[in-house]
């Protein structure tokens, strides 16, 4: 036989993760390191076996005080993933959700979330019924309720009207004006681009009345606009078409006036032009936006006889098509879980208590599992390893009424199925394990294997039966 690879010796480790008894994972992975000899080729096979360990486990989360909230706990599951989350993001409930990450058992990036009034606040007293239960039947229980609704779509921040108006037309806004390096030191030049240094031009014959033209031209252009919403020029601004204030040659020379003209009247069409087709694209997108939504609803079926396939480019959305509909669940389902941890390594046993109940109000039941593991291992390895499943018919009431009596019926199946394991653990010694011995003679003794030699059996026998 070839020896195996070294994937194929990972692959057949990690699958240990998963097996791991309570509290013990990380002795298991250890002891995995130790063997392959190889982490850099043995965690990429690790971490999706360890993903799998925690929310089979219902591994307990701390999380630290922050942002105004409690240091407090939560816990993993397939129940707890936010769906279509990527990266993978887990409820932190009420209102967060963070990525976890599964070898440092740590929390990061909390962001805020949130789910529809009315299944938030049943999910709310459930919670607080169920932790109730926890913290007096468990010493170190943790529970947590969730559920498969939607989250709502986020709230977009209001945007402000001055930056809207400042981004609409090209300008810096307040905010950015009083950013570092938005302000020039230079000298704030009059309307037309000229700074008050030009004395040369101004005090030569006729450059007072140059000025006076240029600057009622730079009016009717729009320079105006630029200097009083906080735009500071260095260098002089052009007036429409490129053509500088001062080129007399060319304004002066003849027809040049009405030249001018004439590039103005275009550079307004043009702008008229660009707000046509802004405003054709916006009601485009529109229309788009709403056929996405409305083919949500409708099955899709082949063209009818006789008829043609709509062309590709006739269903395609602009780039930035709008976010999938929010559209929440009628009846969600709401799964509430336990997990009682006892870790006592220095007498050689481990335990732990998992429950899984899902309430279903639509089908109007309650159902639920319950799984216990124990670990001994004090000069041996024995464990225990059970799996019990539950259901009733959910109860009438309203929401608070109906969490209390749903955990109550809850703690009673969970506090039966306790008992029966403590039944059937305290006839282990005198049926179980004495089904396990060789059976004792006729004669209830106990054979001397030193004086076997001298026994006589037909004597013996008529002894015993006399």
């Amino acid at each position: 036989m070839s020896e195996l690879s070294t994937e194929e010796r990972i692959k057949l480790a990690v699958s240990f993760i998963e097996q791991s008894p309570p509290g013990e994972v990380n002795d298991v992975v250890n002891d995995i390191r130790a063997v392959i000899g190889d982490d850099d080729a043995l965690m990429p096979h690790a971490v999706p076996a360890l993903r799998a360990y925690n929310l089979a486990q219902l591994q307990v989360v701390e999380h630290a005080a922050s942002d105004g909230v409690e240091a407090h706990s939560s816990l993993l599951s397939d129940a707890t993933i936010v769906p279509n989350s990527s990266p993978e993001r887990f409820y932190d409930h009420p209102n967060r959700t963070f990525v976890f990450d599964h070898v440092t058992l740590l929390p990061s990036d909390y962001q805020p979330i949130a789910l529809p009034e009315a299944d938030e606040t049943f999910r709310a007293v459930l919670a607080e019924s169920l932790g109730k239960y926890a913290r007096n039947h468990f010493p170190s229980g943790h529970a947590s309720v969730s559920t498969d609704q939607v989250p709502l779509p986020p709230v977009a921040p209001p945007a402000s009207p001055v930056a809207d108006e400042a981004t609409a037309s090209g300008l810096a806004t307040p905010a950015e004006r009083d950013q570092p390096g938005m302000r020039e030191e230079e000298p704030t030049p009059l309307i037309g681009g000229r700074t008050p240094a030009a004395e040369d031009e101004v005090d030569a014959e006729g450059g007072l009345s140059k000025l006076d033209e240029a600057e009622s031209d730079a009016m009717d252009t729009g320079a105006s606009e630029r200097d009083i919403a906080g735009r500071v020029e260095v260098e002089p601004t052009p007036v429409v078409g490129q053509r500088p204030l001062d080129a007399k040659d060319e304004v002066d020379a003849e027809g040049g006036l009405a030249v001018l003209d004439e590039e103005v009247a275009e550079v307004k069409a043009e702008g008229a032009a660009q707000a046509e087709r802004e405003h054709e694209e916006k009601e485009a997108y529109a229309l788009a936006a709403e056929d996405a939504e409305d083919a949500i609803d409708i099955d899709a079926a082949s063209p009818a006889a006789g008829s043609s396939p709509p062309s590709a480019s006739a269903a395609q959305l602009p780039a930035s098509a709008p976010a999938p509909v929010h559209t929440p669940l009628d009846n969600p389902k709401f799964t509430l879980e336990i997990v009682g941890n006892r870790f006592n390594p220095s007498n050689f046993w481990t335990g732990r208590w998992r429950t899984r109940w899902v309430v279903d109000r639509a089908a109007r039941t309650v159902s639920g599992t319950i799984r216990v593991d124990v670990h001994y291992y004090e000069q041996g390895n024995v464990q225990l390893s059970t799996e019990h499943r539950a259901a009733f018919e959910l109860p009438d009431g309203e929401d608070a009424a109906l969490a209390s009596a749903i955990v109550s019926n809850i703690a009673r199946v969970e506090t039966e199925y306790q008992l029966e394991i403590g039944d059937v653990y305290a006839g282990l010694g005198d049926k179980a394990f004495r089904a396990l011995r060789r059976a004792l003679p006729v004669t209830r003794q106990r054979v001397d294997w030193d004086k076997v030699s001298g026994y006589s059996i037909g004597s013996d026998l008529s002894k015993a039966f006399a």
